[in-house]
């Protein structure tokens, strides 16, 4: 995928289809085990099937479990109307976390698959490099919708194709700079990188994604203990 960055914009609908069809947290388990491997087989591609890597790439794939864990467990409390794009937040917040505590040259970010392509990346330069991220997601959870049901809703993928198209085609007609993965790792290690914008700015998007998940688990929480007392 690292070389053909287009396929990560729909190798991640299956694992939106597994999370949006669970009903059962306890049950979901034993689809999580399969998440688990998939992530890890991408991984492993990401990092072009070197052994030297097995360690961070098995870490990872289970940190980015998580948010499929938690999005079943949050629609079990608040319901089943509960939004799959609480996977996308949990997610960008995963990876928030990860770059504070351990901003390493090893981590491996959902973006680091498109980033052979920086001028995809160009509409980031406000966002953060980590943005990225939600914007391969979101397309994969459209496309998720689309083929969600029986009938196939064209409306979702005809989002999904403009939300693929219009970040590459700003990115070419523009010649800004954009804040790649070395200047993200420099600025939360050392807390200076070149950019003044950047580094006024950070990974403004995957910041907010952190502080809604925190809000997000602690109404779940609360709605849950008022469930039990009654």
């Amino acid at each position: 995928m690292k070389v053909i960055p287009i396929l990560i914009f729909i190798a991640l609908a299956p694992l939106f289809r597994l999370a949006a069809t669970q009903t059962d947290a306890e049950n979901f388990w034993e689809h999580a085990d399969l998440i688990l491997f998939t992530l890890g087989i991408g991984f492993f591609c990401e990092k072009f099937f070197d052994l030297s890597h097995i360690l961070t790439i098995s870490i990872m794939a289970i940190l980015y479990t998580l948010p499929f864990i938690g999005y079943v467990y949050v629609k079990q409390i608040l319901g089943p109307k509960t939004g799959i794009f609480l996977i996308i937040i949990f997610w960008s917040a995963i990876e928030y976390l990860v770059l504070k505590v351990v901003p390493s040259d090893q981590l491996i970010f959902l973006t680091d698959f498109i980033q052979m392509k920086p001028e995809w990346l160009r509409w980031t330069y406000r966002t953060g490099y980590l943005s990225g991220t939600v914007w391969i997601l979101s397309v994969n959870w459209f496309i998720e919708l689309a083929f969600r049901n029986e009938k196939f809703r064209w409306s979702f993928l005809v989002l999904a194709l403009i939300i693929i198209a219009g970040p590459i085609i700003y990115g070419y007609l523009n010649t800004i700079g954009v804040p790649d993965r070395a200047m993200m790792l420099s600025l939360y290690n050392n807390g200076t990188v070149a950019s003044a914008e950047y580094t006024e700015r950070g990974e403004w998007l995957a910041r907010t994604c952190a502080w809604v998940s925190v809000l997000v688990l602690l109404f779940t929480v609360v709605r849950q203990k008022v469930l039990v007392k009654k």
